[in-house]
């Protein structure tokens, strides 16, 4: 995944923005990276296992206690 990103991000000037689905700290150094090429970084990650060096190195960080999913109304 790490290189596939890294490849993206010289390969693909149009690819701007990447969601990385993870709480791991590991992939900080990827955050990193993708952010001094001007990347914008969102995370996604569980509230409780989520390592605060990879939060703090996202530009936006959601975790999923704190999406709400409403229904639609039946018709």
């Amino acid at each position: 995944m790490v290189v596939d990103a890294m490849e993206l991000s010289y390969a693909k000037a149009h690819i701007d923005t990447f969601v990385l689905v993870s709480g791991d700290s590991d992939f900080s150094p990827l955050v990193s990276k993708l952010r001094e090429n001007g990347k914008y970084i969102i995370g996604i990650g569980a509230k409780n296992s989520s390592a605060r060096l990879l939060i703090d190195n996202c530009d936006e960080y959601v975790f999923y206690d704190d999406l709400v999913r409403t229904r639609r109304p039946r018709r």
